[in-house]
């Protein structure tokens, strides 16, 4: 019998300081973190290459009036081989929509963070191809990824 006591009282103690050290670090962690990202953005980031004009332009703000009704953004990593077949259908199908609505506009923005293959440059020819009216490129400094711009009306 005092050993069934003895017993209760370890798991009772050990039980009681599990939940103690647990409190203890979830406050430690709650007051060492951040629960935002610090997102740091360099001026450089904000524009890209405007191949028609020869010139750095800045991306549209979210506060400026909208100048697409949809933006299509596609992230892409060693996608040389499947991104065209994907901008066929994603172009098919926005066309459709152009077709009944005129006035809607939209922009396909291919997103290559670090790819090792030749997205970027499969994305830019590709765009040169269907000529595109707007084809811009930017580099992400801390991330060292790729974003290129296309904008078909």
């Amino acid at each position: 019998m005092d050993f069934l006591v003895f017993l209760w009282i370890i798991i009772t103690y050990g039980l009681a300081a599990a939940i103690t050290l647990l409190i203890t670090i979830s406050i430690i962690i709650y007051l060492v973190t951040n629960p935002y990202p610090e997102m740091e953005r360099f001026e450089e980031e904000k524009m890209y290459n405007d191949p028609k004009s020869n010139s750095r332009m800045r991306f549209p703000n979210i506060e400026e009036p909208h100048s697409v009704h949809l933006s299509v953004i596609v992230p892409a990593y060693n996608e040389q081989d499947r991104l065209p077949p994907m901008l066929d259908e994603a172009i098919d199908f926005l066309e459709c929509r152009v077709k009944e609505h005129p006035s809607y506009k939209y922009e396909i923005i291919v997103v290559s963070d670090g790819s090792r293959d030749k997205t970027v440059q499969v994305a830019q020819k590709y765009a040169e191809k269907h000529a595109v009216r707007k084809l811009g490129a930017c580099n992400l400094l801390k991330t060292e990824g790729r974003e290129v711009l296309f904008d078909w009306v």
